[in-house]
């Protein structure tokens, strides 16, 4: 995942380097939802620029989190993951183009919910499981 550095924000490339992919994936939520908080923070502010800006990084971190999906052998979860994606990246570029901060609200909901689960993940899940190390 050398590609989610360049997502890490303000998390010191020393954290990025030495992150489990679980937390790797945190990182990626922590930063989609600092893109949609800036979204939201430029739409008030009536910048477009800065808006187009948050909601294309906001989307290109949602992108990199779907690429990371295994939809081969994920089932059900990795597909529904993927379509959730898809929607959230579409409320996003809905959200710039109507100006409606409900869509933003929206897409930060649901990126909260899913960095809840996936910290739960990071505490609950030893670090050989995702290393491929022996399971005792």
């Amino acid at each position: 995942m050398g590609e989610n550095q360049h997502f890490a924000g303000s998390y010191t490339e020393e954290y990025v380097n030495n992150a489990t992919p679980v937390q790797l994936i945190v990182i990626l939520y922590d930063t989609a939802i600092r893109s949609c908080e800036d979204a939201r923070g430029c739409m008030e502010r009536n910048d477009v620029s800065g808006l187009n800006q948050a909601i294309d990084k906001c989307n290109s971190v949602i992108s990199e989190l779907q690429a990371s999906l295994n939809l081969k052998d994920g089932g059900e979860i990795a597909s529904s993951l993927n379509n959730l994606y898809d929607y959230m990246k579409a409320n996003m570029l809905r959200a710039g183009a109507e100006q409606n901060f409900d869509l933003i609200a929206e897409v930060y909901r649901l990126l909260e919910n899913l960095r809840s689960a996936w910290r739960r993940i990071d505490s609950d899940v030893k670090p050989d499981i995702l290393t491929g190390g022996d399971q005792k």
